[in-house]
């Protein structure tokens, strides 16, 4: 059976006469929908964007603890170490931490710095969804519409454009499942694809997933060992000469610990229901890109099975891959980021074959978009995009800080802030998030590292700064009790010095305790 024809242009939808009048209404409804997401995109987005991009204050705390590990890697140090006094590993493989090094080397070590390159990134998987859409689906509307809907719930979650390895992760898994979609009969890109699913399977440990069955489709459905012989090659790489930096205990980091993380189920399902508007429409686009697929691949055969399949493997993985570590304890918000990047992949698809379909598909598609659109500009009415937005008061606050902990005399730890403690020219000391947190969960029984108690019963520290811990019970315990017996309390920060919150977690430093 031959293919549907193609949709036509938006100006041909306005004068062109049909007999099915309905459907006619339908693709301009359609068309304006995906107009709206765009406007919103433009007008909201964007200087909201913007303005965090240039905010001179972390948007999360986990940005300082980005900075830092990038500072101790840049100065000769060993990000998987078990910890002391000076520091402690992370529990992300190494592939981002090489290219942000690079990335900072040439434009600077700074929280700018990081958001640029997760930015680029976002803009780099925006432009390969556009080239695997439209070569699917021959319909630019389509394949421009990913970029305004994935941002149409960002208020809710934020986070996606944070100096962190969340984005550069996203573009590294579609821009090496476009390659492999568009490489035909070109080896190199087959090679270069595989190469871009290894690096991602080397930045974060649910790669992995995507490692195998998308390094293998092009060689099962075009016979290309290129892709999977690179994919594999290049994860090797990476983690080998990870091991050779960094020795055994990068293992340990990776995947031991993370293995023992609690769960916290709560902040998954609050999220997903706040999300229940938005997701309604998204599914029903995700149903009707599944029975598309089923109908124009199994039954009418008119899409090429081996593009379909990497296409749809590529949403239905990525998808897969986001949803174990959605319910780990304070991974929500970064998997859902994820998760939504490859819901939206699949539903942009879906406009596409709606565009081209009989009434019913269109129906179903303007219906969705509807649904998606409300629901994005019901977020303004809430506040949800004002949460997102930093303010020039919280910026001020942080820089006050910074002078704060400059004046003092001798070394300050501010506990959970390692990056705020360099900018204010003192040497910064272990984050408490990743001692306490992602260490201690990972070891049970975890104490306090030697030379860090050894500093607190000395007075090493001219001042200790504490505040709201991400930390595991036990460990904060022994903490307070080193505290208590060495420590005295002396009163809460200034007014005007802190830490804003913007996205998720802040862990603001509130109590300063002084030596005894």
């Amino acid at each position: 059976m031959s293919p549907e024809p193609l949709p036509p242009d938006i100006t041909a939808i306005f004068t062109a006469k049909k007999e099915n009048r309905y459907g006619n209404f339908l693709d301009i409804a359609i068309c304006l929908l995906l107009g709206v997401t765009a406007v919103f995109f433009i007008i909201f987005i964007l200087p909201v964007l913007e303005s965090r991009l240039f905010y001179t204050a972390p948007l999360e705390h986990q940005e300082e603890v980005f900075l830092n590990t990038l500072r101790f890697f840049a100065e000769g140090g060993n990000i998987y170490q078990q910890p002391d006094l000076h520091f402690a590993g992370t529990i992300y493989p190494p592939f981002y931490f090489f290219a942000a090094g690079l990335f900072t080397d040439a434009f600077g070590l700074s929280f700018t710095s990081l958001r640029v390159l997760s930015l680029l990134s976002i803009l780099g998987a925006a432009i390969c969804v556009y080239v695997m859409i439209e070569a699917l689906t021959k319909n630019k509307w389509a394949a421009a519409a990913w970029l305004p809907l994935y941002f149409a719930a960002w208020p809710l979650y934020g986070w996606i454009d944070l100096g962190r390895l969340e984005a550069l992760f996203m573009f590294l898994i579609i821009a090496g499942a476009c390659l492999c979609l568009k490489a035909g009969e070109r080896c190199w890109m087959y090679a270069l694809g595989g190469c871009l699913l290894g690096c991602a399977a080397a930045t974060k440990q649910t790669g992995l997933i995507f490692l195998p069955a998308l390094a293998f489709l092009p060689l099962l459905a075009r016979r290309a060992i290129a892709a999977p012989l690179a994919a594999f090659g290049a994860a090797a790489f990476i983690y080998g000469t990870g091991f050779a930096l960094f020795g055994g205990e990068m293992f340990t980091w990776l995947f031991a610990l993370p293995a023992h993380q609690p769960r916290e189920y709560d902040v998954g399902f609050n999220i997903l229901i706040m999300w229940f508007v938005w997701y309604m429409g998204i599914a029903a686009l995700l149903a009707f890109f599944a029975f598309s697929i089923f109908r124009e691949v199994i039954i009418e055969k008119t899409l090429p099975c081996a593009d379909i399949a990497i296409f749809a493997a590529t949403v239905l993985l990525g998808c897969a891959a986001a949803i174990p570590p959605m319910f780990k304890l304070g991974a929500g918000p970064i998997s859902l980021a994820l998760f939504n990047a490859f819901t939206v992949l699949g539903a942009s698809y879906a406009v596409g074959r709606a565009l081209c379909s009989r009434m019913p598909a269109k129906a179903v598609c303007a219906a969705a978009l509807c649904g998606v659109t409300i629901a994005a500009l019901c977020l303004i009415g809430n506040g949800m995009l004002k949460e997102r937005t930093p303010t020039a008061e919280g910026e001020l606050d942080y820089h006050n800080l910074i002078t704060f902990v400059h004046d003092a005399r001798g070394e300050v730890w501010v506990t959970s802030h390692p990056w705020l403690t360099t900018l204010a020219g003192k040497q910064p000391c272990v984050p408490l998030q990743q001692l306490g947190g992602d260490w201690a969960y990972g070891m049970p029984g975890g104490h306090l590292p030697v030379d860090l108690t050894a500093a607190i019963r000395q007075h090493r520290f001219s001042m200790i700064v504490l505040g709201q811990e991400y930390v595991e019970a036990a460990m904060l315990r022994e903490l307070k009790s080193e505290l208590e017996a060495n420590y005295r309390y002396a009163g809460d920060l200034p007014p005007d010095t802190g830490v804003a919150r913007v996205d998720m977690i802040s862990l603001p430093p509130t109590m300063i305790w002084m030596p005894k």
